[in-house]
């Protein structure tokens, strides 16, 4: 041991203590307390928002869907599987398919991204909810969903996820009318 290494130890303490001592009159000791609440706390909403990914055939008039991910049984309650060859259009209940075939169209044939919102409908159920065969077709709750459409050179990538709740449109100012002439 090296002589005198005690004595100095003995008197460096108190000064590195001091440097490294958090006093609750130092500003930054209050930062650090609320810093390192916030790493204890339990998240109250998850990290990510559940969304779901298909990849469908650009090229058939029904646009099939040839992929779907996990995300899709999170999000709308069936099994990816059960979408895979049924038509993207059949997800979409009747009043929403006319906008979703012109707005999807469109950006096929500008080779651009579409967004749609529209109410699900179980593909595994005809118009007539009779079901297409399948006996365990679940019934489901209406969800209405968001999807941005982005068109590739092979196929068209739909990403989905429930939908927020509208933003409000400012109502149109009302036109001020002229007096009637007296």
């Amino acid at each position: 041991m090296v002589p005198g290494l005690g004595a100095r130890h003995a008197v460096d303490a108190p000064i590195v203590r001091q440097l490294f001592n958090s006093s609750p009159n130092d500003p930054r000791y209050h930062m650090l307390t609320w810093i390192s609440n916030k790493f204890s706390q339990r998240l109250t909403e998850p990290l990510h928002e559940p969304r779901a990914t298909m990849f469908v055939n650009r090229f058939t008039r029904t646009a099939t869907i040839m992929y779907a991910t996990r995300g899709v049984s999170e999000i709308l309650g069936i099994s990816p599987n059960t979408l895979i060859s049924q038509s993207f259009y059949y997800c979409m209940q009747e009043e929403c398919l006319g906008g979703a075939v012109r707005c999807l169209e469109g950006a096929k044939r500008n080779d651009s991204i579409a967004y749609l919102r529209f109410w699900f409908r179980n593909p595994l159920h005809d118009v007539h909810g009779s079901g297409l065969g399948l006996d365990a077709a679940p019934s489901l709750p209406p969800i209405e969903l968001e999807a941005v459409v982005s068109c590739t050179s092979d196929g068209l990538v739909v990403i989905l996820r429930r939908a927020r709740a509208p933003i409000p449109t400012t109502p149109a100012v009302p036109a001020i009318s002229e007096p009637a002439p007296v």
